[in-house]
């Protein structure tokens, strides 16, 4: 079975202008505890969606600039529209962490060279259990993520036979997690651009024509923070310049 094909058409302008603005708004000042949170007595990690942005499209009216000013220019009126569209996120999701790290009698009994690595830790939380040498860990906070996804189109008519149209599109994003001390940061920016031609050969038959370019960029890198009393590292410590 060769699967399905979906087809995603994006909207385009029309004769008159519309718009559209809209927010998905989300506060831990509304929410409860996370039962974790609670259980561990620790603090409430911070809760943030905002998801917002707006849709605008319409004719692509062009004034006439010349001797005596502005003079009447372009009118698109049923043969070119735009359409520009816009969508931001700003995300703060909370998170608990419950695990067994080493015990601090441990890492104070480790070898002198060894002792940086383990201190890069976050402290424990509890007493050590029994002899095992593990510690309790426990903590609350909350992994940030923006993106911005800004999209605009043209689409111009030739005649009632053949339209063509241009869209491109900018998404720039970047996520943060967090693993006890350490920060994991992945960004990505994709650029996409999309041309399009459909030509109505008949009342039974057309033709359609699509050229697609994308491109996503990529970058990930961790680094060590000062967490619940960590204490990062110097990099030369693992790799000598």
């Amino acid at each position: 079975s060769p699967g399905g094909q979906v087809q995603i058409l994006t909207r385009s302008g029309t004769n008159d202008f519309h718009g559209t603005f809209f927010e998905y708004f989300r506060n831990d000042a509304l929410d409860a505890k996370d039962w974790f949170v609670n259980a561990n007595r620790l603090t409430k990690p911070a809760l943030r969606q905002n998801d917002f942005g707006f849709v605008v499209g319409g004719p692509v009216l062009l004034p006439r600039f010349g001797e005596g000013g502005p003079l009447a220019g372009y009118n698109g009126r049923n043969k070119t529209f735009f359409f520009v569209s816009y969508e931001g996120l700003r995300l703060r999701q909370p998170q608990t962490e419950n695990r067994v790290i080493l015990a601090t009698r441990i890492r104070q009994s480790a070898p002198t060279t060894l002792q940086p690595v383990l201190n890069a830790l976050p402290l424990p939380t509890g007493a050590e259990i029994g002899t095992t040498g593990q510690a309790p860990y426990a903590a609350s906070f909350s992994n940030p993520s923006t993106l911005n996804a800004t999209s605009f189109r043209v689409d111009h008519k030739f005649g009632n036979s053949a339209t063509i149209f241009g869209r491109y599109d900018f998404a720039p994003s970047e996520t943060i997690t967090r693993s006890l001390s350490t920060l994991s940061t992945l960004a990505l920016t994709t650029h996409t651009l999309t041309l399009g031609l459909t030509h109505v050969l008949s009342a039974r038959a057309n033709n359609e024509v699509r050229f697609n370019f994308s491109q996503v960029q990529g970058q990930s890198l961790s680094n060590l923070d000062g967490f619940n009393g960590a204490v990062p590292f110097e990099k030369s410590l693992l790799v000598p310049s």
